[in-house]
């Protein structure tokens, strides 16, 4: 027999818990508000997108300069 098959009916004829539903509340959000960005705020968006998408192209850059910089040493 496999015991782990046992632990699973132990665990599916355990009583659910019931759902008091009167804790959830839904507020309605305005469907649009109007947010304005400071210049800290402009600026930290360049550098996450900087660090998200174009780090790969930068490391990718700066290894190509570099091999282009040894290929140059070397002949």
């Amino acid at each position: 027999m496999d015991m782990d098959h046992d632990e699973e009916d132990e665990i599916s004829l355990e009583p659910r818990r019931e759902v008091d539903w009167d804790e959830y509340v839904y507020l309605q959000e305005q469907e649009r508000s109007q947010v304005s960005l400071d210049a800290k705020d402009l600026v930290a968006l360049f550098v996450a997108a900087l660090t998200t998408i174009f780090l790969p192209i930068v490391i990718l850059m700066v290894i190509l300069v570099v091999i282009a910089l040894l290929f140059g040493f070397i002949a």
